[in-house]
């Protein structure tokens, strides 16, 4: 009976220190969840002379108040909601090594051209973060589509290097083309070509083109007064002697036309890291501005 009694005490032991392992937070393991608010201060500046901007109205996207800014060209804090956005559509193994978050502000002037910053990393904590917005005179709208952290990046990359998939299917396919070529504008054969969020891989021809049949899909977390009329994808490539090769927001037209993406690569013993992010077409930008005034 006592021996039966100490298997018990002995698991449930066993059971509070794994558990107490996986809330650990490391550069290797899963990490703690991230906080889903953070406070924050926006800092409206000339984009020329860099003198701070009195009276700007800034507003963060989802969020229906208007923050003015002082004559320092600052805001009052503010609290704001984190997201994931684009990398939420990721796997776990990606999204939970996140420890920042992304909000998307707008910022508005008389004598400015309206300005969107989106995807802005903020890293939740203690202190207030900060985030710098420089407007330019004139009446031209003007954004700025953020990059991720390099580590993120990096994590995304390692993830789904091993990664075979045959896709989702819908009822909504659109086709959509890859063209892989060197420095030299040379086609690259058997580049293999991750989509992470349509769980699809295949690997180049002799024309260093990969062709896919991807689920059309244009919504998004964050809460746009206008909604994208195009989807958006994720290009992860992978080529011995090549460097790795990310494009995030690469666009997809639901109409089937331009859907290539050209995608060069440069030699790399060392596996440098290349990536990049398509800015929102403008036609979306201008339209998502006229919503504020």
């Amino acid at each position: 009976m006592k021996y039966k009694q100490l298997l018990l005490i002995l698991a449930i032991v066993m059971i509070f220190f794994a558990e107490s392992c996986l809330k650990k937070s490391s550069s290797t393991n899963v990490i703690a969840e991230m906080p889903q608010k953070q406070k924050m201060i926006v800092v409206a500046l000339d984009k020329q002379t860099k003198s701070p901007i009195k009276d700007a109205k800034v507003y963060i996207v989802g969020d229906s108040t208007v923050y003015t800014t002082d004559e320092m060209g600052k805001t009052p804090e503010i609290i704001v909601e984190l997201n994931k956005d684009y990398f939420s559509r990721y796997t776990d193994e990606v999204i939970n090594k996140m420890n920042c978050g992304f909000v998307n502000i707008i910022v508005v002037k008389d004598g400015y051209g309206k300005h969107m910053e989106m995807d802005y990393n903020i890293y939740p904590g203690g202190s207030t973060s900060v985030a710098k917005v420089e407007l330019t005179k004139g009446k031209k709208i003007t954004a700025n589509c953020n990059l991720p952290d390099i580590n993120y990046i990096e994590n995304m990359v390692k993830a789904y290097e091993k990664f075979e998939g045959e896709g989702i299917k819908t009822d909504n396919m659109i086709k959509f083309k890859v063209s892989v070529a060197d420095e030299n504008k040379k086609p690259i054969e058997s580049v293999k070509i991750v989509i992470p969020e349509a769980k699809l891989s295949a690997v180049t021809d002799k024309k260093g083109i990969a062709q896919f049949d991807i689920p059309f899909d244009n919504s998004t977390v964050v809460d746009y007064p206008v909604a994208k009329e195009y989807g958006e994808i994720t290009i992860i490539s992978y080529k011995d002697g090549y460097a790795p090769k990310v494009v995030l927001r690469a666009q997809i037209n639901k109409d089937g036309k331009n859907n290539t993406l050209n995608l060069k690569l440069k030699k790399s013993d060392k596996q440098n890291l290349n990536y990049e992010i398509v800015q929102p077409k403008e036609s979306w930008i201008e339209m998502v501005l006229n919503s504020y005034n």
